[in-house]
């Protein structure tokens, strides 16, 4: 692997590859160097003399801090994020959809980024630190990934079929009331009984999918990726256990498949 830059090793069309020095693990190897280094200086100020397996040992770690390296895989199968400690050392492999986010890290209390990110679609956690440095470089590193994310997401909407898990195999949603952006369910209604999360909503109660879709940093959403329950206006009073009757008119959110939030039909918001 050779140090970062912005172009990428191209296998094919729908393959790219970006490798480097990581140096968001490298500054934490140079701190344990530098540990090492302070021992040494007190060990040599006590005895008056430096142990030579001690100096061979200094050298090694020296070396091994600089064998922090990462490989980010772009391809049709999905993001991937491979990362390694001391050149040989696999420390961690992080994979996505093509519907991930790659953008600048931003730490706390600064105003430059210092490192690119990676998370998961519609999640507000960065799961994936890579690379580190200042900007144009990374700048410049950040445009050539996400032109080549843009690229493959290309190819997969053009061969890869939508996934429509809930609606296809739940027989309680009438399909004559949808609402679409492009192959994207975003409203239906019920017409029986459905359970989302556990919940035994009523029907003709309305269903909101794919929320994410009106965001422009979510407007792509990988089409194997089943849609995503949003919320739902309850059509009729609602009991959950331990937060009493939900009148009519009342919304459910939803997050991750499970309830997370309630708006009554007053406005007041309670959480389960």
């Amino acid at each position: 692997m050779s140090d970062s830059k912005s172009d990428p090793e191209i296998k094919s069309n729908s393959e790219y590859i970006f490798s480097g020095m990581d140096r968001t693990e490298m500054q934490i190897d140079s701190v344990t160097t530098l540990c090492f280094v302070l021992f040494s200086g007190a060990l040599i100020w006590i005895y008056g003399h430096m142990n030579d397996g001690l100096l061979l040992a200094g050298v090694v770690l020296v070396a091994l801090s600089f064998g922090a390296r990462y490989k980010l895989r772009i391809a049709l199968d999905g993001v991937t994020l491979y990362r390694w400690r001391f050149w040989i050392f696999a420390r961690k492999r992080v994979a996505f959809l093509l519907d991930a986010r790659i953008e600048h890290q931003w730490p706390l209390e600064s105003d430059k980024p210092e490192g690119l990110v990676i998370a998961d679609y519609e999640d507000s956690e960065r799961d994936a630190c890579f690379e580190s440095g200042a900007s144009p470089a990374l700048d410049l590193l950040l445009d050539s990934i996400n032109r080549a994310l843009t690229q493959v997401r290309k190819t997969v909407t053009d061969h890869q079929e939508t996934r429509h898990e809930l609606i296809w195999t739940d027989q309680a949603f009438d399909l004559s009331t949808s609402v679409w952006a492009g192959t994207r369910i975003r409203e239906i209604h019920s017409i029986a009984e459905s359970c989302p999360g556990g919940i035994a909503i009523p029907p003709a109660s309305k269903f909101e999918f794919n929320a994410a879709l009106n965001d422009p940093t979510t407007a792509w959403m990988d089409p194997r990726r089943p849609d995503i329950l949003h919320k739902v206006e309850i059509s009729a009073p609602l009991e959950l256990p331990g937060l009493g009757t939900l009148a009519i008119g009342s919304t459910l959110f939803f997050h991750h498949g499970m309830l997370h939030t309630i708006k009554d039909s007053a406005h007041n918001l309670r959480h389960p």
